[in-house]
């Protein structure tokens, strides 16, 4: 059980990672673009 909870939450963090990371390189894209 603790190894799913942990899995899951281990899963959220990398997809949460990633997400950051793409928005963070889209927006530094975008500004960059812009100006």
């Amino acid at each position: 059980m603790l190894e799913l909870i942990a899995g899951v939450i281990i899963g959220i963090g990398v997809l949460g990672g990633v997400g950051v990371c793409m928005a963070v390189a889209a927006m530094m894209k975008s500004g960059s673009e812009e100006y």
